[in-house]
Order: C-alpha cells, then structure tokens, then sequence
C-alpha cells in the first residue's frame, strides 16, 4: 500500500515475486539452461561448470538454490544428465549443444529463473 493506503501494483508484484523467491528453490537444470542460452546453445563442460558456479556465487542471498548432491559439480553433471534424456542438449567429448529436437526448452527453464538474473554478469567462455 502506498502512503493513501492505495494498492499499488508494482510494489505487490515485487513483494509476491521476493516471496515466490524465497520459497521456490532454484534447481540445477534451469540453471544449466540459463547458462547454456547465455552461451548460444553451445559450450564446453569445463565453461559450463565455471559459468554454471559464477552463477551462483551471485545469485542473492535471500533467493534458495537446491542443489543435489555435494555441490556444483554434481548439480551440473545432475543437470546435464536430465537434459540428455530428454533429448535436448548432446555431448561430443568436451563439447555441449543444444539440439534441434527440443530448443526452445532451453529457453523455457531459462525463463523460469530470468527473475533472479537481471543484475548478474556473466563472462564470455
């Protein structure tokens, strides 16, 4: 409520998606997929894995992050183990790709936790 005890729709928004984060943990596979968008559907496990942990190095504190496992490396070999199965990403040795089968749900993960990314930067393998 603003200050006339008036509901103003920005500041409920925000209020709901501050609660929504705090109660909603993210998990490993649309992370996995934000940074596999980020990159272009395309990038080495080892880019992957530093991207995949800068990530949540900056990822806010009061937001939760489930992450199976004994960390990082577990939560991206989980997610990418997911998205194989699936039959949306490929691995050749070393190399990481999207593929044409089922692209846009990368896109769609992603989304899901676009709200917890705007101020975080991530580098370009």
């Amino acid at each position: 409520l603003d200050e006339d005890g008036n509901c103003r729709p920005d500041s409920l928004a925000a209020r709901l998606m501050d609660e929504v984060g705090q109660a909603v943990p993210i998990l490993p596979v649309p992370l996995v997929c934000y940074v596999l968008e980020q990159a272009g559907h395309r990038i080495t496990r080892g880019d992957l894995q530093q991207q995949f942990e800068s990530l949540l190095q900056q990822i806010s504190p009061g937001v939760s992050v489930c992450l199976p496992g004994a960390g990082p490396e577990n939560a991206v070999a989980e997610g990418l183990r997911m998205l194989e199965a699936r039959g949306v990403v490929d691995r050749d040795g070393e190399e990481i790709a999207v593929t044409d089968r089922y692209p846009e749900l990368i896109g769609f993960y992603a989304a899901s936790i676009q709200q917890y990314m705007s101020d975080i930067k991530l580098q370009k393998p």
